[in-house]
């Protein structure tokens, strides 16, 4: 025991600072200090030890707690960080314990004191957890000082000293009036938990932390620095304690899988085919290197990665500061701690608010990609087990739900960071997700945070305004290489004091601002004179959006019309483009200039004539926007509104079709033949997408050019025009399924103008063509109509039904009383518009009364306005009776309107008892309206037994209990029911006389206790033959002990101990117990084998079954070499058999090779080695 009295007596040496610290300790506070111990790398071997028992009490209960400020701390993580820090310390050795052992010892037995009383009572203590971590770094990290402080001079040392002695008087002042919490009275202690914000605990441990920022300071100043490149040990040392925490788990490394590298890549693939690495590499791209570490030292930041509570970093600043390539520094370092096996590897994407690439702003594609992240464990890595079970499922129903929806993704992340000590995740740009939706991403990664209990970085707050050193940085590095590459200050007389003034003056006026730097410089590159470049200086506009304004009026100025419409071309293809184009397609988009011949614009003259607006994107080979900022500017100017744009973009589309029946004809044949591959570039785009820009471009496509020229495109019906052969175009099957099925839909019903615009809501086409008069084709009016209840609106619907031409066609009733897009306004049109002429069929009922959402308000329509010339057929009853939204109001309705006319058959009822929402309510509600004539068959007592959703069995139990007959098909689903046993009590006690055959009784046997097994002896009396598949079923049953102590209670000498029923029994997860009844049964008349054994070893619930069977076969069997490779190759490690075997086994048991191995590769490895080097040492 350390007790302050004897500690009083030590010698005092002159570095002894435990002792001074002592020495400064108030008399109260050292009454307290009475832990025992007085040796000090025992103490912290026992704290290590005590540590580990810690750990695995924390993993299998799943321990964490709440701060006050909410943020989850999981225990896990606190008790990793302790045990990482005090092996570091017990590697070092005595070299720093050789000072002040005693006193030294004392701050040790304390964390052991607050480890185990946090053990003991978590739920009390869970507070003071979260300083142990602390506590001990400082401890190991002051014994590394103390030792650099014998090396140096005492002059140099002093503050340094000073500042650990006070360190250590703060230390132990806190662990003493720690233990003095502890033992005050059980209410007082609990009184004070409950204030713990103004606690003398948490002042005390304030006092250790502000101790540390003063040691860490005089350590910096001290001349001892200079030691540490002498004594490379300690230095070593000190790097290790102060060098970042690895949360990597060695099981990771021997995760398998068994798929082939290809299956790998089609599950990944399914799960998401963005392309995150190329994102990554363009940010990379332009990274300035030697940027961006203030991030990564900001105390913020380190917190944040050295945390042990599930936290959101939340990256803030202006546009253009820099974000993304701040984002892009901290995936390079948490890629980086991957290949150190420091942690895991960091999941990323980069959003993008950008209509070429829609999937980079969805948060169900965002979310998707973050699961693609950890479903490995990095590039051709296993995959995860939960990813792989997914995948399967999914590929069991032949993938008929698509890809993972944003739910689907939620909940398989949660399942996978269920398998990572902790998990990063990093998405930039979250303000570019779609406004409509970027809610439930935010709501996603919440509920991520809230629910995993592994840790996840993805509130602490930074702001990109602390860039200042960078942006000075990058001005001057900027400057330097335009004036080194001849395009800044080229004539200048004044270079570099002009040079010089450049940097100060752009530094100064960015504010933060990278983006406007680097617009800035660009056009200070215009100036010739330096006399112009001190001019531009003077007047630098203030903002991001003058800076667009002035390059956009430069733009406008061009004196070339050709210039002028290449930079529009490109702006506008870049604002409104539907999908990202490569290079050549871009060129020829930007080239095309309607009614005249397109000419070779290359990437020089595209980057050129729009300024620093854009950029090239070499690892995507695409151009994009030089920032968001560019897009947003733009889309409020009204020339580039989405109107504007579309029409630009619709009208060059519908040039590179026309192109096909009009050959680009010029007077340079080089130009002709240039122009010719130009279009070709572009026209599967223009194929696919002229219709949808058209549609966008809004009031523009109703008057004017496009008008025209549209309306000459979509007239000419000539077999060899655009529009006919368009007709014929073959979409590519990465087109988004939308956009194909209204192609697929023109194509099949046309050609057809009218059918085009009903696809793509193009009123005024309708309306022209009314004005000149109507003359359909065979079916293009019902195609029309039905198209237009698919993909239009309620303007175009009412227009096609003013034309008389157009009939109401059963095919628009269906598609409209089927869409789960609310089409109500269609049905009460048509009846509003035609009336009578409405022909509601029974193909519409049914298919109105399969819309599950807005079905029932839809028969309820047909109800009122067809009373009893509504077709009603069974089946729709069926479908209705099953319809767990609406169902039941509209059953009542039928009942209602239609009385007798409606039949409740055995379907029916069969279709209301397997609803999973509402089945009793429905029953009942049949029961009370029809009474007996409702038929209860006994295949409707089995169908609503197996119902476990809603309690419809019990109910018809109640209602017609003597109709049922107790069937093995019938306790089986009644078994699988939440309230079976209350359910089989009732069964039994209504038809328990009744003579069971002996399946039912094996199906009792196998899934109910003993209980209800009771229960059936008592009805059935004397009648009850036990037969050996009945004991046998009951050897599965998770009640197996009791339900068998029944059986064989009640069974006598009938029951047979069979060596079959002992190898099932030993299957089972309570086979030990199981075991226990049946070998008291049978006394020495069962010989235990090894195939047993073997089983027992298998067995993940084995360890209490293998101490049965040895206990009992002790002398009978031999311990051989397979059971014990059983035993390594148990899933869950099997240490604790593993350690039984080997105990019972002595030296008969070999340790080979392939039992080496094996648990090598087991999961749970580590602890099956360990027991398999306590037991054999060196001849393992």
């Amino acid at each position: 025991m350390i007790l302050m009295q004897s500690a009083m007596v030590l010698r005092v040496e002159s570095r002894d600072l435990w002792h001074q610290a002592l020495a400064n300790l108030d008399p109260d506070d050292k009454s307290y200090l009475d832990f025992d111990g007085h040796d000090q790398l025992d103490i912290v071997e026992q704290v290590l030890s005590l540590t580990d028992v810690a750990q695995k009490h924390c993993e299998a209960k799943a321990w964490s707690f709440k701060r006050k400020s909410g943020e989850r701390v999981i225990v896990r993580d606190v008790l990793a960080k302790v045990a990482r820090w005090i092996k570091h310390f017990v590697a070092v050795g005595d070299a720093v314990v050789q000072y002040d052992p005693a006193h030294a010892a004392l701050p040790w037995a304390g964390v052991r004191f607050i480890l185990q009383i946090c053990i003991d009572d978590f739920k009390t203590y869970d507070f003071l957890l979260e300083k142990i971590p602390v506590i001990v770094h400082q401890l190991c990290r002051s014994a590394l000082m103390e030792e650099l402080l014998a090396h140096t001079p005492r002059a140099a040392a002093s503050e340094l000293e000073r500042a650990l002695v006070k360190l250590h008087s703060a230390t132990i002042m806190y662990l003493a009036r720690t233990k003095a919490y502890w033992e005050q009275s059980t209410r007082k202690r609990i009184l004070r938990s409950l204030t713990l914000s103004t606690s003398d605990l948490e002042i005390s441990f304030d006092k250790i932390t502000d101790a540390q920022a003063d040691v860490q300071t005089c350590f910096q100043i001290a001349s001892v620095q200079a030691q540490l490149t002498k004594l490379d040990n300690l230095r070593v040392a000190l790097d290790e304690f102060d060098g970042p925490f690895s949360r990597w788990d060695d099981k990771l490394n021997k995760i398998t899988d068994g798929l082939d590298r290809s299956k790998r890549a089609d599950i990944l693939k399914w799960l998401s085919g963005e392309p995150y690495l190329k994102y990554h590499k363009a940010q990379r791209e332009t990274f300035l290197e030697g940027t961006g570490q203030w991030l990564l030292s900001h105390p913020t930041f380190k917190r944040c990665k050295e945390e042990s509570a599930s936290s959101i970093l939340w990256l803030h600043g202006i546009l253009g500061s820099g974000k993304s390539k701040l984002t892009s520094l901290v995936v390079e370092d948490g890629i980086e701690a991957f290949r150190r096996q420091q942690a895991p590897q960091p999941a990323y994407f980069y959003c993008s608010r950008n209509p070429a690439e829609p999937e980079r702003s969805d948060p169900a594609c965002i979310m998707a990609s973050i699961v693609r992240h950890l479903s490995s464990l990095g590039p051709g890595k296993p995959l995860l087990q939960p990813t792989i079970s997914t995948y399967q499922s999914h590929e069991d129903e032949g993938f008929a739900a698509g890809s993972l929806g944003l739910k689907d993704s939620r909940d398989l992340l949660l399942q996978l960071l269920e398998k990572f000590p902790t998990a990063t995740i990093i998405i930039d740009a979250l303000d570019e997700c779609r406004t409509d939706t970027r809610r439930q991403l935010l709501d996603c990664l919440e509920y991520i945070l809230l629910e995993s209990t592994t840790l996840v970085y993805p509130g602490l707050e930074l702001s990109s305004r602390l860039n200042s050193k960078d942006i000075t940085y990058f001005v001057k590095s900027e400057t330097d290489q335009l004036i080194a590459r001849g395009q800044l200050l080229r004539s200048s007389t004044s270079r570099i004091e002009l040079s010089a003034k450049i940097v100060e003056d752009v530094t100064d006026g960015a504010q933060g601002m990278f983006r406007w730097a680097s617009l800035q410089l660009q056009l200070l590159c215009d100036q010739v004179s330096d006399a112009a470049v001190r001019e531009r200086l003077g007047r630098l506009p203030p903002t991001l959006e003058a800076l667009y304004q002035e390059l956009l009026d430069k733009i406008r100025a061009y004196t070339a019309d050709a210039d002028r419409q290449y930079a529009r071309n490109t702006l506008v293809w870049l604002l409104c483009g539907r999908r990202r184009l490569s290079s050549n397609e871009f060129f020829a988009a930007v080239s095309i200039i309607p009614d005249h011949p397109p000419s070779a614009v290359t990437k020089g003259q595209i980057l050129q004539l729009c300024y620093n607006l854009i950029t090239f994107d070499s690892t995507q080979d695409s151009f994009r926007f030089a920032h968001l900022s560019v897009r947003e500017f733009l889309e409020n100017d009204y020339n580039f509104n989405q109107m504007a744009t579309n029409s630009i973009v619709a009208d060059c589309c519908r040039w590179a079709l026309m192109s096909w029946t009009k050959p680009v004809i010029s007077d340079n044949s080089d130009t002709t033949t240039f122009a010719v591959a130009r279009l070709e570039d572009i026209q599967r785009y223009a194929n696919t997408y002229w219709a949808e820009h058209y549609q966008a471009a809004g009031e523009h496509r109703k008057q004017g050019y496009l008008y025209e020229r549209m309306q000459d495109f979509l007239s000419d019906t000539a077999t060899d025009s655009a529009f006919v052969l368009w007709h014929q175009f073959k979409t590519s099957s990465d087109v988004d399924i939308c956009t194909q099925r209204k192609i697929r839909n023109c194509q099949t019903h046309g050609p057809s103008k009218l059918v085009v615009a009903s696809t793509y809501n193009l009123i005024e086409i309708v309306e022209a063509e009314k004005q000149h008069g109507i003359s359909l084709k065979e079916n293009e009016g019902r195609n029309c109509l039905t198209s237009a209840v698919e993909y239009g609106d309620i303007k175009l619907w009412s227009s096609l039904l003013d034309i008389e031409e157009i009939s109401v066609s059963e095919d628009a009733l269906i598609v409209a009383a089927g869409d789960l897009e609310d089409r109500r306004d269609f049905m009460n049109l048509i009846f509003e518009k035609r009336g009578e002429q409405v022909q509601i069929t029974e193909k519409v009922v049914q298919k109105a009364a399969k819309n599950f959402r807005y079905g029932g308000d839809i028969i309820t329509l047909f109800l009122q306005k067809r009373g009893e010339r509504l077709p009603i057929t069974e089946q729709v009853v069926q479908v209705v009776a099953e319809n767990g939204i609406w169902g039941l109001k509209v059953m009542a309705l039928l009942l209602e309107l239609r009385g007798e006319q409606i039949r409740i058959t055995e379907q029916v009822v069969l279709c209301a008892a397997k609803n999973r929402s509402d089945a009793r309510e429905r029953m009942a509600f049949l029961l009370e309206k029809r009474g007996e004539q409702v038929p209860i068959t006994q295949q409707i007592f089995e169908k609503a037994a197996w119902n476990r959703f809603d309690c419809v069995f019990p109910l018809l139990l109640e209602e017609r209990g003597e109709q049922v007959q107790i069937t093995s098909i019938l306790v089986q689903a009644v078994s699988s029911e939440f309230q079976a046993r209350q359910t089989m009590t009732s069964l039994l006690e209504k038809k328990g006389y009744q003579i069971l055959n002996e399946e039912v009784i094996q199906v009792i046997a196998r899934r109910f206790d003993e209980g209800i097994l009771a229960l059936h002896f008592e009805k059935q009396g004397e009648q009850v033959r036990i037969t050996e598949e009945v004991v046998l079923a009951a050897a599965w049953n998770h009640h197996g002990p009791e339900v068998m102590a029944l059986l064989l209670k009640k069974g006598g000498d009938q029951v047979q101990i069979s060596e079959e029923l002992l190898e099932v029994a030993i299957e089972n997860y309570r086979g030990g117990e199981l075991l226990a009844v049946l070998l008291e049964r049978v006394g020495d008349q069962v010989q235990i084998t090894n195939k047993m054994l073997k089983a027992a070893a298998s067995n993940v619930y084995g360890y209490m079954t293998m101490a049965v069977l040895l206990k009992k076969g002790v002398d009978q069997v031999q311990i051989t070499n397979e059971v014990v490779h059983a035993a390594a190759k148990r899933w869950n490690g099997g240490a604790d058999t593993m350690a039984l075997l080997l105990e019972k086994g002595g030296d008969q048991v070999q340790i080979t090779d392939d039992i080496i191995r094996a648990a090598r590769l087991n999961y749970c490895g580590a602890e099956l080695r360990a027991v398999l080097i306590e037991k054999r040492g060196h001849r393992v």
